[in-house]
Order: C-alpha cells, then structure tokens, then sequence
C-alpha cells in the first residue's frame, strides 16, 4: 500500500470508537487502494472479510457462506444470507470488524444481503462495526446515499479514497528531481496503483516506453480498459475524449468535431463527470463577467489525458515502430506544452499548503482560475472578503520575465481583481529585471522549482 492515507484510517477509527454497531463506506476509483487501506486495517481487528462476486444471488450467498463456514470452522456451510448471519451471531464473542468489499455487487442484484445484514445487527450482542468498500464511485455518491438516508444513526456516512497528492508523491521518490516528480505526476496523476511500476532508477522516457508504450507494459490497455470497465459505448466516450485532447473543450467545439448531438454530448459528459474523467472548469466569480469565458470542459483524469494527447491518436504507428521511436516522434516534442497544466495544479496545491500553514495574507476560501476571452490567471484564491491572491504558472519558458507580469497584471484587469499577492511560478528561471521588481515590491513572489 502506498502513502499514509491519515484521514481514511482517522475516519474508520471514528466508526470503530462509537458505541454499538454502524455502517461506514470507503470507495475510490480502481486502483485508489480504498480496498487496500481498509483490509490493513483490518489486520488489527476481529475481522470476517468478503469479496463480492459478479454472481447470482444465489451464487453470491454460497460464496458468502463459505468465508463464514471458514472462518468459524463451521461443519456445515450456511445456505443463505440469514443462515450465515445465524451462525456468525451465534459463534461471536467479541467485537467484529465485518468488511464487504465491491458492495454494490450485492446491492444491485437485490436487497436480500442488506435486509438480513440489519436484522442481524439489531439482534447483534457484541458491536458489529461494517465497512462497505466501492470501486464504483458513482453508485457510491448518488445511489447508496439515497438507500441510507432513511437508516438513521446507523449509517456513519462516506469517504471518498482521492488520488495521492503532489507532496505525497515526492516523499515515495526522494531520489528524484521536482521537475522529474512533476513530469512523472503529469503523467500517472498520483493514482497508487500506477506507481510501483515506475522505476526510479530509469528516466521519464524510459519509463514512458516500458510501461506505456510497449505492449507488456503495466498501463499500455489501461486507459481504453478502464472506460470498458465502468461505461458502455467506448467507442462514443473515446471519440469525445480525443476531440478534448485536441483542444475541443466547448460544448459546441465538441459537436462540430464529432457531429454528435449537442444533447447526446451533454449525457456523454454527464457520465464521464461522475465517474470523474472530465470536469467543468468555470472562472472564479469576479466583477470581469463580461470578459471572462463560459465555462469550458477538460479532461480530468491525467493517465486519460496523457493517452488520449499524445497515444490514442497514433495507435496504428505504436504497433509499427518501437517504443523509443514513438516516444521520440509524437511525445517528446509537445510534452511541456502538456505538462503546463499539470505544473499549475501542483502550484495550487503549493498555495494552499501556504494557506493552511497562515503564510498568506489573505484568509482561506474559494481556489480556482479565471479564464478570460483574452489572457487567464492560472490560479485565483479568494476569501469571504473578496480579498485576493493571484498566480500564473509558467513550465515551458526557459525565462519568465517583465512580459510574464505584464500579462498576468492584464489578466487581472480585465477580471476586475486586485490581489495581495501576485505569484510567478517557473520551472525554468526569473529575469534580472523581474527580480529587481520584486525586491522592491512585496505584493511580487517568485517561486522556482527548488523552492517547490
């Protein structure tokens, strides 16, 4: 299991420090270790652990009943739900830890399981503390909420498992550079299960080469897998994503590059939004309306993003040449135009640790950006007050100089904000001149790589 996962074992302890028994869930997308983390825990506790099938009802309380009849050493294996429940009531002398794993294989075939599970805890002697475990993120956050919320104090509520963030993903390679960690982050997204593979003693292209492009790698049917596994019409799903990738991020955009209907797309979006692939990004609200873009729609999921920019559309030169050549020709060239984004979200998050720790001179509040018809601000932090904080994020400029602050002093002009801060992030260097500027004026912070 990777990283600490402090506010899941914080969340789970809370449950299991409550009197009498509750249910909690714990879900995250494949591959996010909400399974991982609570079976560990698990190791600690009286635990009766079950893996729901893609089975029957009948199927699914054989299986069920054989975990009971191993776990007690039964002589005979209980037939149903209401039999294993029985016999586990009967043979419990002490608090039990019971873990259903891929839940909503038992929900979605009937209600069965979840009926007998609650007459047992009613009748239950010892505290029974129940962890659902999800990989479905959407049934997780709109349909079991809904099953719950007439449970009353039974339900403990839910947690989401996200992917590992920036910070977490330098402290598992202390042996690399920021700038490989935030190459390597713009790439897997700090998704857990895509980071062991990556070998910290080989470079970004070689890693890139061995995991993504060759056809034994661990992510090369990753991304087209991943959209088979939780939605129908790949074909329709990959199609929108690949105009997305190309730059179509309006609504409009997006039916004139596919001729989909503009309804059919907004579904399709819907769908990819819950399961998190995509998002809607709009501007943090200030007095520019006028200037600022509608709302625009990315990609946000970063492998997806990865491989729908830069693979998805050459698939057939991936099975004509070697790794290293398709590496060489369709990736390295408009690799940091890619990564400026994933830089900016990296950014933000290093502002928001400056957040938490008071070394801003604004309160907390609402973090986004501003996307405005002409120029943007990256990043744009604003509290109760409307007091501000600003930032641009530069990964490609060998130099970030005079012309950077101009531009995002524009920026902040047509968006009708004054800021208390104004930040320059650079992966590369700061001019003379913009140095100068800043050591005369406090509202200016230049942030390079080391600092991150």
């Amino acid at each position: 299991m990777i990283g600490s996962h402090a506010k899941e074992k914080k969340f789970i302890d809370s449950l299991c420090e409550k009197k009498g028994s509750g249910i909690a869930l714990v879900y995250g997308r494949m591959g996010n270790e909400a399974s991982d983390i609570v079976r560990s825990y698990g190791k600690q506790k009286n635990t009766l652990y079950y893996h729901a099938a893609e089975a029957s009802n009948d199927a699914q309380q054989a299986l069920f009943g054989n975990v009971v009849t191993e776990k007690y050493a039964l002589l005979h294996e209980p037939a149903t739900y209401e039999d294993a429940f029985g016999m586990i009531q009967m043979r419990e002398t002490d608090e039990l830890f019971l873990v259903v794993d891929e839940v909503q294989r038992l929900f979605k075939k009937d209600s069965d399981f979840f009926d007998t599970l609650k007459v047992f805890l009613k009748k239950s002697t010892v505290p029974v503390k129940v962890i659902f475990v999800s990989s479905d993120v959407v049934w997780s956050s709109e349909t079991l909420p809904k099953i719950m919320e007439n449970e009353g104090p039974l339900y403990e509520g839910a947690l989401e498992v996200l992917e590992l963030n920036f910070l977490d993903l330098v402290r598992l390679f202390p042996s690399r550079s920021t700038r490989e960690c935030i190459q390597m982050y713009a790439i897997t997204g700090g998704v857990p299960e895509y980071l062991p593979c990556w070998n910290s003693k080989l470079s970004l292209a070689e890693n890139v080469c061995r995991h993504v492009l060759s056809p034994r790698g661990f992510l090369y049917d990753e991304a087209e897998g991943y959209l088979k596994r939780h939605l129908r019409e790949s074909s329709v799903y990959e199609t929108i994503l690949a105009t997305m990738a190309r730059g179509n991020r309006k609504l409009n955009d997006i039916h004139q590059d596919t001729g989909f209907s503009r309804a059919k797309i907004s579904v399709y979006l819907k769908n990819l939004s819950a399961f998190g692939v995509v998002e809607k990004v709009g501007s943090v609200e200030t007095g520019g309306w006028e200037n600022s873009q509608k709302a625009v729609y990315s990609i946000k999921d970063t492998f997806l993003n990865f491989w729908f920019t830069f693979v998805y559309p050459h698939q057939s030169q991936l099975r004509l040449i070697s790794p290293s050549e398709f590496y060489s020709h369709y990736i390295e060239r408009g690799l940091d135009e890619y990564i400026e984004q994933h830089f900016v979200k990296v950014c933000k998050e290093f502002l928001s640790l400056l957040s938490q720790a008071g070394k801003l001179p604004i309160g907390a509040g609402k973090i986004g950006t501003w996307i405005g018809k002409q120029g943007q601000i990256d990043i744009l932090m604003q509290d109760d007050m409307r007091n501000n904080v600003v930032a641009n994020c530069h990964w490609s400029d060998m130099q970030v100089n005079m012309r950077h602050l101009d531009q995002l002093n524009k920026s902040m002009e047509m968006a009708k904000v004054k800021a208390k801060a104004r930040y320059l992030f650079a992966a590369g260097s700061f001019s003379p001149e913009l140095s100068r500027e800043a050591e005369k004026d406090e509202t200016i912070q230049l942030v390079d790589l080391n600092s991150l």
